[in-house]
Protein backbone atom coordinates (compact mmCIF):
# COMPACT_ATOMS: atom_id res chain seq x y z
CA UNK A 1 0.00 0.00 0.00
CA UNK A 2 2.81 2.40 0.84
CA UNK A 3 4.53 1.82 -2.50
CA UNK A 4 1.39 2.69 -4.44
CA UNK A 5 0.91 5.94 -2.51
CA UNK A 6 4.51 6.91 -3.04
CA UNK A 7 4.22 6.29 -6.81
CA UNK A 8 1.09 8.47 -6.96
CA UNK A 9 2.81 11.17 -4.91
CA UNK A 10 5.81 11.20 -7.27
CA UNK A 11 3.55 11.32 -10.34
CA UNK A 12 1.58 14.21 -8.82
CA UNK A 13 4.80 16.10 -8.00
CA UNK A 14 6.12 15.62 -11.56
CA UNK A 15 2.82 16.84 -13.03
CA UNK A 16 2.91 19.87 -10.72
CA UNK A 17 6.49 20.77 -11.77
CA UNK A 18 5.57 20.39 -15.45
CA UNK A 19 2.49 22.60 -14.97
CA UNK A 20 4.53 25.29 -13.19
CA UNK A 21 7.18 25.18 -15.94
CA UNK A 22 4.55 25.60 -18.66
CA UNK A 23 2.90 28.47 -16.77
CA UNK A 24 6.25 30.27 -16.35
CA UNK A 25 7.09 29.74 -20.03
CA UNK A 26 3.75 31.25 -21.13
CA UNK A 27 4.17 34.22 -18.78
CA UNK A 28 7.72 35.00 -19.90
CA UNK A 29 6.99 34.52 -23.59
CA UNK A 30 4.08 36.97 -23.40
CA UNK A 31 6.12 39.58 -21.52
CA UNK A 32 9.12 39.60 -23.83
CA UNK A 33 7.52 40.34 -27.21
CA UNK A 34 9.86 41.22 -30.04
CA UNK A 35 9.58 44.72 -31.50
CA UNK A 36 9.62 43.25 -34.99
CA UNK A 37 6.15 41.80 -34.49
CA UNK A 38 4.70 45.24 -33.76
CA UNK A 39 6.64 47.15 -36.41
CA UNK A 40 4.47 45.91 -39.29
CA UNK A 41 1.37 47.65 -37.94
CA UNK A 42 2.99 51.10 -38.06
CA UNK A 43 3.31 50.95 -41.85
CA UNK A 44 -0.25 49.77 -42.36
CA UNK A 45 -2.38 51.74 -44.78
CA UNK A 46 -6.04 51.26 -45.60
CA UNK A 47 -7.63 52.35 -48.85
CA UNK A 48 -11.24 53.52 -48.60
CA UNK A 49 -13.49 54.44 -51.52
CA UNK A 50 -15.71 57.25 -50.28
CA UNK A 51 -17.72 57.92 -53.44
CA UNK A 52 -20.59 55.74 -52.19
CA UNK A 53 -21.02 57.86 -49.04
CA UNK A 54 -23.96 60.24 -49.33
CA UNK A 55 -23.85 63.59 -47.54
CA UNK A 56 -24.45 63.06 -43.84
CA UNK A 57 -23.38 59.40 -43.89
CA UNK A 58 -20.35 57.84 -42.28
CA UNK A 59 -18.44 54.60 -42.53
CA UNK A 60 -16.01 52.88 -40.20
CA UNK A 61 -12.75 50.98 -40.61
CA UNK A 62 -10.26 49.49 -38.17
CA UNK A 63 -6.75 50.91 -38.47
CA UNK A 64 -3.99 49.79 -36.08
CA UNK A 65 -6.59 48.32 -33.75
CA UNK A 66 -8.59 51.55 -33.47
CA UNK A 67 -11.96 52.36 -34.96
CA UNK A 68 -11.66 55.17 -37.51
CA UNK A 69 -14.73 56.87 -38.96
CA UNK A 70 -15.10 58.78 -42.21
CA UNK A 71 -17.94 61.30 -42.27
CA UNK A 72 -19.21 62.92 -45.46
CA UNK A 73 -20.03 66.36 -44.13
CA UNK A 74 -23.46 67.79 -44.93
CA UNK A 75 -22.50 71.39 -44.24
CA UNK A 76 -23.26 74.18 -46.74
CA UNK A 77 -21.16 74.41 -49.94
CA UNK A 78 -19.56 77.71 -48.92
CA UNK A 79 -18.10 76.05 -45.80
CA UNK A 80 -16.96 72.82 -47.45
CA UNK A 81 -14.83 72.44 -50.55
CA UNK A 82 -13.53 69.28 -52.24
CA UNK A 83 -10.45 69.05 -49.99
CA UNK A 84 -12.37 69.04 -46.73
CA UNK A 85 -15.65 67.44 -47.76
CA UNK A 86 -14.83 64.41 -45.58
CA UNK A 87 -13.90 64.30 -41.91
CA UNK A 88 -11.66 61.41 -40.81
CA UNK A 89 -11.44 60.85 -37.06
CA UNK A 90 -10.86 58.27 -34.34
CA UNK A 91 -14.30 57.17 -33.19
CA UNK A 92 -13.70 58.04 -29.52
CA UNK A 93 -15.07 61.00 -27.63
CA UNK A 94 -13.58 62.81 -24.66
CA UNK A 95 -14.24 59.83 -22.39
CA UNK A 96 -11.81 57.81 -24.52
CA UNK A 97 -13.85 54.63 -24.35
CA UNK A 98 -17.23 55.39 -25.86
CA UNK A 99 -18.01 55.73 -29.56
CA UNK A 100 -19.46 58.84 -31.12
CA UNK A 101 -22.98 58.99 -32.55
CA UNK A 102 -23.73 61.20 -35.56
CA UNK A 103 -27.17 62.78 -35.23
CA UNK A 104 -27.19 64.28 -38.73
CA UNK A 105 -25.80 67.63 -37.59
CA UNK A 106 -23.43 66.91 -34.71
CA UNK A 107 -21.27 64.12 -33.28
CA UNK A 108 -22.16 63.15 -29.73
CA UNK A 109 -20.10 61.18 -27.18
CA UNK A 110 -22.44 58.41 -26.02
CA UNK A 111 -21.00 58.40 -22.48
CA UNK A 112 -20.42 62.02 -21.53
CA UNK A 113 -22.84 63.77 -23.88
CA UNK A 114 -20.12 66.06 -25.24
CA UNK A 115 -21.06 67.31 -28.70
CA UNK A 116 -18.77 68.12 -31.62
CA UNK A 117 -19.40 69.87 -34.91
CA UNK A 118 -18.65 68.20 -38.24
CA UNK A 119 -15.07 69.49 -38.10
CA UNK A 120 -14.35 67.81 -34.73
CA UNK A 121 -14.50 70.97 -32.63
CA UNK A 122 -16.34 70.71 -29.29
CA UNK A 123 -19.60 72.64 -29.00
CA UNK A 124 -20.26 74.64 -25.81
CA UNK A 125 -17.33 73.13 -23.87
CA UNK A 126 -13.91 74.72 -23.78
CA UNK A 127 -12.14 72.17 -21.56
CA UNK A 128 -12.41 69.39 -24.19
CA UNK A 129 -9.89 68.82 -26.98
CA UNK A 130 -10.77 68.55 -30.65
CA UNK A 131 -11.31 65.06 -32.02
CA UNK A 132 -8.11 63.36 -33.15
CA UNK A 133 -7.55 62.31 -36.74
CA UNK A 134 -5.26 59.53 -37.95
CA UNK A 135 -2.75 60.36 -40.70
CA UNK A 136 -4.66 60.31 -43.98
CA UNK A 137 -4.67 61.78 -47.47
CA UNK A 138 -6.63 61.56 -50.69
CA UNK A 139 -4.93 59.99 -53.70
CA UNK A 140 -8.01 60.72 -55.84
CA UNK A 141 -11.10 62.82 -55.04
CA UNK A 142 -12.97 59.67 -53.98
CA UNK A 143 -10.10 57.45 -52.79
CA UNK A 144 -8.80 57.95 -49.26
CA UNK A 145 -5.69 56.35 -47.76
CA UNK A 146 -5.48 56.08 -43.98
CA UNK A 147 -1.90 55.71 -42.77
CA UNK A 148 1.48 57.29 -43.31
CA UNK A 149 2.34 58.62 -46.75
CA UNK A 150 5.12 56.30 -47.94
CA UNK A 151 6.31 58.78 -50.59
CA UNK A 152 7.20 61.49 -48.05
Amino acid sequence: MTDKRQVYRVILQIMTYIGIAILLWVMFSSVFVEDEENSDASGETIEVLVKSLAKGESTHVIWQGKKVSILHRNTPKDVVNKTNEYFVYYDLGDSGNCPLFFTGDILKDTCTGTTYNQFGKPIERTNVNDLESPPHYFIEPTKLLIGEDKEE
